[in-house]
């Protein structure tokens, strides 16, 4: 009796390795997130410039003497009229427009500015740095692994940058409906504030500020993250193209 002996090779497939996430690629979105955002605010500062102005007319009581064929040298009554600057959002890019040029309607961009810039950068980076501690092995981050990362994102935006542009944003528009304005301009503002009030005078209103950012950027990152998903079928190495990115954001 004899035996043969047979031999078997097998073929092991190579599993392909994902590489670690790069130190780069945090600093990238804190910068791209920063673009982001001066860009947004360059396109939509018109309309907030608008809004302002309208929230700021509140327009001035006049008074008019009415007079009667029997007395026509003696007003028999006074009649009092709210006589407001602009009629509607049109005719405040008219007159604006037409005093100060193109440039007036980006008057006190740079205070919006000051605060947008920053928090997109740290919204977009806290988002992308969540985002790599608790991706899985594929790179991708389960349903509630994104809601997590976006309210992370939202939460650290309002304690670092949100809350306090707001308070600046509203004692600024407050102070310029009185007669004799308080401020100067925002770094006058922050002074003043920290000054009479302490730093925490910086942070009325930290509790909503908080709840509202951080419950919109857990909504916004997981829309943005299924659309992507969803275009891109679940493959990381599929871009995509800018106009869809801007879309889904």
């Amino acid at each position: 009796m004899s035996f043969t002996q047979k031999s078997y090779s097998v073929k092991l497939r190579e599993v392909p390795q994902i590489a670690p996430p790069s130190n780069k690629r945090g600093f990238r979105s804190v910068l791209a997130g920063g673009l982001t955002g001066g860009i947004n605010m360059c396109f939509v500062f018109p309309m907030e410039f608008i809004k302002t102005q309208l929230q700021l007319d509140s327009g001035k009581t006049m008074f008019s003497a009415h007079h009667t064929a029997l007395t026509p040298y003696r007003a028999t009554f006074l009649a009092s009229k709210l006589v407001r600057v602009y009629t509607g959002s049109l005719d405040v890019v008219k007159k604006t427009v037409k005093d100060r040029g193109i440039r007036g309607m980006y008057r006190g961009v740079t205070v919006l500015l000051s605060g947008t810039v920053p928090m997109y950068a740290v919204r977009f980076g806290t988002f992308d740095n969540l985002k790599t501690q608790f991706a899985g092995p594929n790179g991708q981050l389960s349903a509630a692994g994104t809601l997590g990362c976006g309210l992370g994102a939202g939460v650290v935006e309002a304690v670092l940058v949100v809350t306090w542009v707001e308070t600046l944003k509203v004692r600024l528009i407050s102070d310029q409906k009185k007669k004799v304005p308080q401020y100067r301009g925002l770094g006058h503002a922050a002074s003043s504030i920290v000054r009479n009030e302490g730093p925490l005078g910086l942070y009325k209103g930290f509790t909503p500020t908080v709840l509202k950012q951080g419950s919109s950027q857990a909504i916004r990152f997981s829309v943005m993250e299924s659309l992507r998903s969803w275009y891109t079928g679940g493959d990381n190495t599929k871009s995509v193209p800018n106009p869809f990115v801007a879309m889904f954001g």
